[in-house]
């Protein structure tokens, strides 16, 4: 069984792709409706940015991190504070 090996330029599309759809449908006034909030550190709409560009790309959180694809500003716990907070509908 072979395997697709990563794209590094097929994943900036991805990105881009996803930024653009965000904009397009102010995807971070939403958040803010549903009482998505940060007090401080890295913006939300870039945490879930990256979430839903995972959804599209073939590695997981762990590979990208293994692998040194994954290149944001923030950590692991930062994404898993933000799935895990109850305050946010």
């Amino acid at each position: 069984m072979s395997s697709i090996p990563y794209n590094v330029e097929n994943g900036n599309e991805i990105s881009n792709s996803v930024s653009n759809f965000m904009k397009e449908f102010q995807i971070g006034q939403l958040l803010f409706k549903c009482n998505a909030k940060k007090v401080k550190g890295i913006p939300l709409i870039e945490v879930f940015r990256y979430l839903f560009c995972l959804t599209f790309s073939d590695r997981s959180m762990y590979m990208q991190r293994k692998t040194g694809v994954f290149d944001d500003s923030f950590c692991k716990n930062t994404i898993y504070c933000f799935l895990n907070n109850p305050k946010i509908n």
